[in-house]
């Protein structure tokens, strides 16, 4: 191992996406069954989400997600503010923002265990003091 005499810096953006995970995933069966048709974005800034305790529980909202008919994908960012976000893009003419909204703001979610099991479980995050943005 080599140790350099010289130092760098990086953007303060570079050291956010460097050390906020990503996320995305999209789901298949839904986009096969859907192709075709317009979609829509709903965006929620989450600050929250690059804390481990929180993160951690995406894979649970996906899984919940993906359960729900007209929803094509899920994916985590960081905004133009370096606020940690999540857009989940589905297809209006399936499922409205509304609907959406509600489902994400449920006290139950349904999702699908690694044995193909459905399961009930505590919704994982709170969408309830969120804010939203269509686009």
């Amino acid at each position: 191992m080599k140790i350099e005499t010289e130092t760098d810096t990086i953007t303060r953006r570079d050291f956010l996406e460097r050390h906020f995970n990503k996320y995305n995933s999209r789901y298949k069966e839904n986009i096969k069954k859907f192709a075709g048709l317009d979609s829509a974005s709903l965006v929620v800034p989450f600050p929250e989400l690059d804390k481990p305790i929180y993160s951690r529980n995406i894979p649970y909202l996906s899984s919940y997600l993906s359960l729900n008919e007209g929803v094509l994908r899920l994916e985590t960012f960081l905004d133009d503010n370096d606020t940690p976000s999540m857009k989940i893009v589905y297809v209006p003419s399936v499922i409205s923002g509304e609907k959406l909204w509600e489902n994400l703001c449920s006290d139950k979610w349904s999702v699908k265990m690694t044995s193909g099991e459905i399961k009930e479980i505590d919704a994982r995050l709170d969408f309830k003091d969120k804010t939203q943005q269509t686009e």
